[in-house]
């Protein structure tokens, strides 16, 4: 009985400690805490992403190669096909502590579907669904990238970039389309007349 009471004691420890170590491990990176939290569980960035990411590579978007190959990963997902990024100048930044800040659209009425977030040797490109005026970004998943060398550090921020999809519609098909639809009334016509 003496064993089994201590069995009892031994296990209940065990899993409260246990308990208390996966709760802890489960606050790191809370994304309704509002911080990007390092493994350790300091602090990285006093903001999170307010977007889903989408991608991530390294290059510059600016670069016409790499904005290129960001078009190409971004129409090889499900959902985006046909979804052709275009660059929005009406967006505002500002920077909390270099490594994550604030966004928003002005005027406040416009939104966007999609934003960048540039540092060190790469670029995020993040989803908003739905569309927003404001929210947050951070370097965080950059800094989290197996190509940036400098774990120790965190990464600053080069520039945002605010894109809108524009859908583009397939010409060809389309007139396709249009041109058989033209032939059907046509013939018909043509028909009726004869009869």
């Amino acid at each position: 009985m003496k064993y089994l009471k201590s069995f009892a004691l031994v296990t209940l420890l065990i899993v409260c400690f246990s308990s208390m170590a996966m709760a802890t491990l489960a606050e790191l990176n809370d994304p309704n805490d509002g911080i990007e939290d390092r493994l350790d569980g300091s602090v990285y960035a006093y903001y999170q992403n307010s977007g889903t990411l989408l991608i991530k590579m390294e290059g510059n978007n600016y670069q016409p190669a790499d904005f290129a190959l960001l078009q190409t990963t971004l129409n090889a997902m499900p959902g985006f096909e046909n979804t052709q990024l275009i660059e929005t100048t009406s967006i505002l930044y500002n920077s909390y502590d270099g490594l994550s800040g604030t966004w928003n659209v002005v005027p406040s009425s416009n939104t966007i579907d999609f934003y960048l977030v540039k540092g060190s040797d790469g670029f995020a490109l993040y989803s908003l669904d739905p569309a927003a005026s404001d929210g947050s970004w951070s370097t965080y998943d950059l800094w989290t990238s197996s190509w940036y060398k400098g774990k120790g550090e965190g990464i600053a921020i080069s520039h945002f970039t605010a894109y809108n999809p524009s859908t583009t519609v397939p010409v060809p098909t389309t007139i396709l389309l249009l041109g058989s639809g033209l032939w059907g009334v046509l013939a018909y016509g043509r028909k009726r007349m004869k009869a």
